[in-house]
């Protein structure tokens, strides 16, 4: 099952290239992708990054959870998919 993790707090000059370099401790990055935004077209306020399973995204998130990415503390949490009724 693929997790998505959503990071924030990155780097405000951080790329859609740059991204995957920072999971470099996870196998396999299937996408990832920041959400600029609106105003000053600026990363740092969400970024969702694809991991083909959960053991791929523990590993990938226990090492780089709180770390200091030029003065940002990195913040990871792990997404759900909505519950369908």
């Amino acid at each position: 099952m693929i997790v998505s993790l959503q990071e924030k707090n990155l780097p405000f000059e951080t790329t859609d290239q740059e991204l995957p370099n920072y999971f470099d401790s996870c196998e396999t990055v299937l996408s990832a992708k920041f959400i600029a935004d609106q105003f000053t077209g600026r990363a740092g306020s969400l970024e969702i990054v694809e991991i083909p399973n959960q053991e791929e995204a523990k590993q990938t998130i226990n090492p780089l959870l709180g770390t200091d990415l030029s003065d940002r503390i990195l913040v990871i949490n792990e997404v759900y998919p909505l519950k369908e009724d």
